[in-house]
């Protein structure tokens, strides 16, 4: 373009424009304006070509650090434990011969999946045979002692047929000794199921993982590939479904059968599908909201592409440098796109209403955006600076949740600042050639004359004093959010098959595993696990400790002896004298299924063996279950120092293995982390201030309501029945950069105005940041919605902490500083301006625009 045509257009004098290196950037960024935004274009669609690849990571284990103990025992302990997780399928039927059907099914479902090279391991029935062949071997050797003496008694006394002896072996075989304990039948299959793991009765079991109505059925599949990656679970499922399809099973078992899952592979799956649909809602949601308060606050369509076309393509940018910067989402981090819109529209709102009201004092665009951006950059750069300083503070953590979003946000923020302030003039540039621009009759000091100063400032200031002491003595009552069942996604269905499939098993589906280099030693392990579960009594976590000892019977020579001796007494000879054929046929089985040779490992169902051996068969597991609900972080906890306190019989340098344990050290490093980076972001954000400011009395005017704002918060989130958790905890270091942003865009401008200014400086500078507190809580509100429960408790926070951070800077500091006014002089170490408010300060903006 002409020189004439930029000075018609923008105002633009290349021999009279004001000097500095700022009036130089932004004449090239109005004469290159199609070059600008060309460039941007282009870098715009790498971003989003690098965002596209973008993975999301829901593991937790992924989060704590590489050197926690349970993270580098499991890296250890992996070759060694194989594949550990199950996909459990869950098998229900309705209506008339439910259990027959259901059993069928699942029966039908397991032969079909035991064919599929995708599992190395499909059960849906136990090996009870095994057990009642060598159900005298898990008698003891008192109970086998007590059996012969009984046989002996009524063979001897040649009186099997009248006295019924193979049904009274369950009520005592001397019918004048009323005191003896009867003795259990063990052809009773209710026996054997108590003797079926190594006669724990804890471990109870019957032939089918079946409920108590006996409708729902499990089929236990362990696949070939670990859980690790989602895309590869989500095959698997397909695989399953394909062939529960292929099964047509209500046309072959009836109608009324459900087919359902639970096990790692399908929560990973299920877990990642809800954050993205969680998150996709959320995006779109914020960004309608964003649209709508931009049209309401600006009352212009034009005002969208002004504001929207820079902040899409920071965050696009910005979501390109999360991907070389980090290389992925977590579920905490996954949220930042919807949070960057809210927090980087700020920005542009803030430049933008300057640059309205500069316009309206019949400024040439080049003045309106010189004079904005050197008064409303500056602080903008303020707020910019101690914002990523309050994010990058969350870089200390341990916790890669919180330090991975610290990387995002820290430099997010910048980038996102960078590109609007390039972005915007240009295209207000482009603009301003094809479309006239109208001008605004904004608020101007022409005005100011009509304003009053606030009147009840007392009583405004007292209210605030006495809610500020109310809810900051609430907020010392916040607790911890300790029921993961309140931070997952997923629906509350497949939560209830959950807990339906935890309780049909008897015991936790996650124990706790320790590697032993020998049979003996897992059982030692066992052993000293078991002896501090009883020391501690009624406080322990622990249900029971197995290994594959305990399903091998104890004094095998000795029982051999006895069961010999059964046999012998149990001849032929003796048998002809019982009348009754069917009892007869009992003793005869009782005698010929007696075993002859001690058990061995070898002769254990596969079952047993593969959940006790560790993979290649060179190692040997112990496992502890605990006794109360892994959900709750408490109970990891404690279920994991338990373990470590036992005494340590293992020749191996690794420690008990399990999620467990990961989520024990995940709440560990969260709550260390938690306080740690709190006070760090409050010390760094100060100092910034400081750094800004050049004022120790200014800096705390501007950050000490910030503090007060996360104060108030914490204890409206007492009140409101909120907790803090592993998700929404990284909200309030966040909060201390963010909340600081309103109160150097108010104290700036208060102190280029002069004193008495705060009605004039709340009905510019206020309304702009009133109106970005409202856009940076719809960039949080499509999170209210989100299904899962994590995510939703950080739009809870975030709402509430920036809703209070707002009134406190619009209200009370307002109203405080004007009292202050009327009794200090002076400049009140520094905390009030030096010169008085004059109606009309365009005299000293032209002096700024000719300042460097």
């Amino acid at each position: 373009m002409t020189d004439k045509a930029l000075q018609e257009l923008y105002g633009l004098d290349r021999d009279q424009r004001p000097p500095g290196l700022l009036s130089t950037l932004l004449h090239l960024l109005l004469r290159h304006a199609t070059a600008v935004v060309a460039v941007m274009a282009v870098l715009t669609a790498g971003s989003a070509y690098l965002a596209s690849q973008l993975e999301l990571v829901t593991d937790f284990s992924q989060l704590i650090p590489e050197t926690a103990r349970s993270v580098t025992d499991q890296r250890e302990g992996e070759p060694y434990l194989g594949n550990t997780s199950l996909l459990v399928v869950v098998v229900e039927a309705a209506g008339e011969g439910a259990g027959e059907r259901a059993r069928q099914a699942v029966a039908a479902l397991s032969e079909r999946l035991a064919a599929d090279p995708a599992f190395d391991f499909v059960l849906h029935r136990f090996d009870r045979d095994f057990f009642e062949r060598n159900a005298l071997l898990y008698l003891s050797t008192e109970q086998l002692e007590d059996l012969y003496r009984r046989l002996d008694d009524r063979v001897s006394a040649r009186v099997l047929a009248e006295t019924g002896l193979f049904v009274d072996l369950t009520e005592g075989l001397d019918d004048d000794d009323d005191d003896d304990e009867p003795e259990p039948d063990i052809l009773d299959p209710e026996v054997f199921r108590s003797l079926y793991f190594a006669d724990r009765s804890e471990m109870e079991t019957g032939e089918y993982l079946t409920d108590e109505a006996g409708t729902t059925y499990l089929l236990l599949a362990r696949p070939v590939a670990p859980p690790v990656d989602i895309e590869n679970n989500r095959a698997l499922l397909k695989r399953v479904q394909d062939h529960v399809a292929a099964l047509a099973l209500t046309e072959r078992y009836g109608p009324g059968i459900e087919v359902g899952f639970s096990g790692n592979y399908w929560s990973t799956v299920e877990e990642n599908d809800a954050v993205k649909r969680d998150l996709s809602k959320a995006g779109l949601i914020s960004a309608g909201l964003l649209v709508l308060a931009v049209l309401f606050y600006f009352r212009r369509l034009r005002a969208l592409l002004f504001v929207f076309v820079p902040l899409l393509a920071g965050v696009v940018i910005m979501m390109g440098y999360v991907k070389l910067a980090v290389g992925h989402l977590n579920t905490i981090t996954g949220f930042c796109f919807a949070l960057f819109m809210g927090l980087s529209i700020d920005f542009a709102i803030h430049f933008l209403a300057r640059y309205d009201e500069e316009r309206g004092r019949e400024r040439s665009v080049f003045d309106a955006l010189l004079l904005t951006y050197r008064q409303t950059g500056r602080a903008s750069i303020s707020a910019a600076a101690t914002s990523s300083v309050g994010f990058l503070a969350l870089m200390a953590a341990d916790f890669e949740g919180f330090r991975e979003f610290g990387i995002i946000a820290g430099g997010g923020i910048v980038i996102c600042l960078v590109v609007i302030a390039v972005l915007l003039p240009a295209i207000i540039a482009l603009s301003v050639r094809f479309v006239r621009e109208r001008r605004f009759a904004l608020f101007t000091p022409e005005h100011a004359s009509t304003l009053r100063q606030p009147s009840r400032t007392r009583a405004v200031v007292a209210v605030g004093v006495v809610l500020i002491a109310l809810l900051g003595w609430r907020a010392t009552q916040v607790q911890w959010e300790d029921d993961f069942r309140n931070l997952r996604g997923g629906t509350a269905a497949n939560l209830e098959i959950a807990e339906r499939v935890q309780g049909i098993m008897g015991r936790s589906t996650q124990p706790a595993v320790r590697i032993a280099n020998t049979l003996g030693e897992a059982a030692a392990l066992a052993q000293a696990c078991n002896d501090e579960r009883d020391a501690r009594q009624g406080t322990t976590t622990v249900q029971l400790c197995l290994s594959l000892a305990d399903f091998l019977p104890e004094d095998q020579a000795d029982k051999l002896t006895v069961i010999g001796r059964i046999k012998a007494l149990l001849s032929e000879q003796r048998l002809e004298l019982v009348e009754d054929d069917g009892k007869r046929k009992e003793l005869v089985r009782l005698r010929d299924q007696a075993p002859t040779a001690p058990l061995t490992e070898a002769d254990l169902p596969q079952e047993i063996v593969m959940g006790f051996v560790g993979a290649g068969g060179g190692k040997y597991l112990m496992k502890a279950y605990p006794v109360a609900s892994t959900w709750l972080a408490s109970n990891n906890i404690r279920f994991a120092d338990e373990l470590m306190q036992g005494d340590d019989v293992s020749s191996s340098d690794i420690g008990p293995i399990g999620s467990s344990m990961i989520m024990a050290d995940l709440m560990r490093v969260m709550k260390r982390d938690s306080r740690d980076i709190m006070l760090i972001a409050v010390v760094a954000v100060f100092a910034v201030l400081l750094i800004l400011f050049r004022s120790v009395t200014r800096a705390l005017a501007c950050y000490v309501p910030v503090l007060v704002s996360v104060s108030c918060a914490l204890g409206a989130m007492e009140i409101l029945g909120m907790r803090l958790g592993l998700f929404n905890m990284i909200v309030l270091p966040s909060l201390v950069g963010l909340g600081v942003d309103n109160n150097i865009h108010l104290f700036h401008r208060y102190t280029i105005e002069g004193r008495g200014s705060w009605p004039y400086t709340i009905k510019t500078t206020g309304a702009a940041c009133l109106m970005a507190a409202v856009t940076t809580m719809a960039g949080f509100a499509g999170l209210l919605v989100a299904s899962h429960r994590g995510l939703s408790t950080i739009g809870d926070l975030a709402i509430l902490g920036i809703a209070t951070a707002t009134a406190i800077s619009l209200v009370l500091v307002p109203a405080a500083m004007s009292l202050v006014e009327r009794r200090v002089r002076g400049t009140g170490f520094g905390v009030l301006p030096r010169h008085e408010f004059a109606g009309n300060r365009d005299d000293s903006a032209d002096a700024s625009l000719q300042s460097r």
